[in-house]
């Protein structure tokens, strides 16, 4: 069986690492700024490489540089993966911690380094801090939010998971032997694990990152495609499908289902007196006022001009009517500013409440003949589809 020089393995890591950050640099450079962590993960990537450059001079550079700073870039390496990650995800990075026990774990190298050169010591205690950092890592990884089943992250924890477990075997490996383990040359299985794990780690973690962010645009791509620009609810397209697959599961559960449809009172006469942009900020601050009222599972949706939909799943006709009623007082009461005038809004509600029967269309149907009866008795108010005192309902539902 042929020999390993793991030096050259600690070589290749650097190269590989060298390229990654290069590339993330670029990928960073083109992409929007709301992508947070690749600037992160592109500097880990650099420092890793210069990293193994100052491990691989030594004997030619002071041991100041061969050995404490690039044990020292090699953890900030670690720990930037990290703070990239939690980033991604939108976290709070919370790196306080790690930096302080990087710092202690440094000063233990710099002193078994300059001081008392013990190499299994170095070794150990960079296996201690990338035990500590590692499993963070995979956990920053698994828990990420995706409204895609991402591959990407799956890869990037069990990367974090295996390696953590070489760097377990390493530490074992090193303290079980003692002082006789002299350096890198040793061929034990642990040691050529432990310093091949960095080339999988590069190469590993690169594909990851590219792949998260890979999603990232996806999930950005189908917001913009399934969002009313304007005021950030769902668009007519996207407000069926979700609503449509929302009242088809709780009619499997047997539960009740009701549809508001609302629409600004004399939304025209604002537009005609202080111009279409203005207008457009009345609709986002109405938008935004019903969407503070509503539940985390309530569907809301712009079905076109100033009308909006929204589905209330398990509400009943009682509940639907409680809520819409304190969405057409909520808007009643409270004027919007436009140029410093306040603006008097009302809103007419539709409400129907499903039977069973038909989808989303027709409950759709049925809420707007009741909103046009909402129109029709003096607007700023709440009729329920089916209400007597509304007239009839059309034969066709």
């Amino acid at each position: 069986m042929k020999a390993i020089d793991p030096l050259t393995l600690v070589f290749t890591a650097g190269v590989l690492a060298f390229m990654a950050s290069g590339f993330l640099f670029m990928l960073r450079k083109s992409l929007s700024h709301r992508v947070r962590g690749i600037r992160p993960w592109a500097y880990a990537m650099l420092l890793g490489w210069v990293s193994t450059a100052l491990r691989w001079e030594q004997g030619t550079i002071p041991d100041f540089f061969s050995l404490v700073v690039s044990n020292g870039l090699l953890m900030l390496a670690m720990g930037m993966m990290l703070y990239g990650l939690r980033r991604f995800n939108g976290q709070p990075p919370r790196m306080t911690p790690i930096w302080l026990l990087g710092s202690a774990v440094l000063g233990f190298i710099a002193w078994f380094s300059l001081v008392d050169d013990v190499f299994y010591l170095r070794i150990a205690a960079t296996c201690v801090y990338a035990l500590i950092v590692f499993p963070l890592s995979a956990h920053a990884a698994f828990v990420g939010r995706s409204v895609f089943r991402s591959p990407a992250r799956l890869l990037i924890g069990w990367i974090y998971i295996g390696i953590s477990l070489v760097m377990l075997l390493e530490l074992v490996d090193v303290l079980t032997l003692g002082p006789a383990v002299q350096g890198f040359e040793r061929g034990s299985l642990a040691n050529l694990l432990f310093v091949g794990s960095f080339n999988v780690l590069v190469v590993g973690l690169f594909f990851g990152f590219v792949m998260l962010v890979n999603d990232r645009l996806r999930e950005e791509l189908a917001s913009l495609a399934n969002t009313d620009a304007l005021t950030l609810t769902l668009n007519r397209r996207a407000f069926m499908e979700e609503a449509s697959r929302v009242l088809a599961r709780e009619r499997r559960q047997g539960r009740p289902s009701s549809l508001l449809m609302l629409d600004l009172d004399h939304f025209k006469l604002v537009n005609d007196r202080f111009g279409h942009v203005r207008g457009d900020h009345v609709l986002q601050r109405f938008a935004d006022r019903v969407r503070e009222r509503l539940r985390a599972g309530d569907v809301f949706g712009r079905y076109g001009g100033e009308e909006f939909l929204v589905l209330l799943p398990g509400a009943g006709a009682e509940d639907a009517l409680v809520l819409a009623e304190q969405l057409r007082s909520r808007v009643a009461e409270a004027a919007l500013g436009v140029d410093g005038e306040r603006t008097e809004l009302t809103v007419s509600v539709g409400l129907a409440t499903d039977m069973g029967e038909g989808g989303i269309p027709e409950l759709i149907e049925a809420a707007d003949w009741a909103l046009y009866r909402a129109k029709h008795r003096g607007r700023n108010r709440v009729v329920m589809f089916g209400d007597p005192e509304a007239g009839l309902p059309p034969e066709a539902w």
